[in-house]
């Protein structure tokens, strides 16, 4: 019997695949001449490892936008990857274990899921803000956007003008979990992907199944303003926590305390 794949691959630019695990979340792979450098593992649902092996047979790096159990699950798969240091707290290795990203798996109500294992150990590495991740011909640089948790990442080919922005501008924007940032802090990242958004680079998050806009991420850090107008005047609802409030896209899901930290 043909073992299940859980995993879906597609050629977004030139050596580089969105690999969509289930239609649940994105990881990314950049391919140069001497290496490749996987970004995410997602909920560890199937073998993400046995994915990319089919797409490259070159050493692969990998590397975390942030620790949550959507996009670390499957670090298992493999023996080393890097996050930013500042990901590292407690906050996040709590909430990235294997048995969050079973209930995730779980809520996604897969057919005949294979989970991640609830015990495993990879070796953990630091990015830094800036660090280069050479890959032969090609090279990703790291920059640090903290907001949906302190160490978020996005990645950037400023050759082919890619911004891998994992979940820090989604069209559905998190910022109301353990760990997450204030509204003021998430601003300063995200004014950096929105500006490079409007100079022509073609965004990818973690969810999404067509590229980031600069409309869309605009329209993100415009209900970012329109929070914290509102927590600066004192005419929000502390008993709401969603803008706007019916359930559509692009929207953001808060914290009302930490609004303007």
């Amino acid at each position: 019997m043909e073992k299940q794949s859980f995993h879906s691959a597609s050629l977004i630019s030139e050596n580089t695949w969105r690999i969509s695990e289930a239609g649940m979340v994105n990881c990314y792979l950049a391919i140069g001449t001497k290496k490749a450098l996987l970004i995410d593992t997602g909920c560890g649902l199937g073998n993400l490892k046995d994915a990319v092996s089919e797409i490259t047979s070159l050493p692969v790096e990998v590397v975390l936008t942030h620790m949550h159990p959507d996009h670390a699950g499957g670090i298992y798969h493999f023996t080393d990857y890097s996050v930013s240091k500042d990901d590292f707290d407690l906050t996040y290795s709590i909430f990235s274990l294997p048995i969050f990203s079973r209930v995730m798996i779980q809520g996604a109500k897969i057919k005949n899921p294979e989970m991640p294992p609830l015990f495993s150990h990879s070796n953990r590495h630091p990015i830094e803000n800036g660090q280069i991740f050479d890959l032969g011909d090609r090279v990703i640089q790291a920059m640090a956007v903290p907001g949906h948790t302190k160490g978020s990442m996005a990645f950037i080919d400023s050759f082919q003008k890619l911004i891998f922005t994992g979940d820090d501008c989604n069209p559905s924007l998190w910022m109301h979990l353990p760990g997450c940032t204030g509204l003021k802090t998430w601003q300063v990242g995200a004014r950096q992907i929105l500006n490079m958004l409007k100079l022509g680079y073609t965004g990818w998050d973690g969810h999404s199944n067509e590229a980031q806009t600069a409309s869309q991420v605009q329209r993100i850090w415009d209900l970012a303003e329109e929070l914290m107008a509102g927590a600066n005047n004192h005419t929000l609802d502390p008993k709401l926590s969603c803008i706007p409030s019916e359930d559509v896209l692009p929207q953001i899901r808060y914290s009302y305390k930490k609004i303007l930290k």
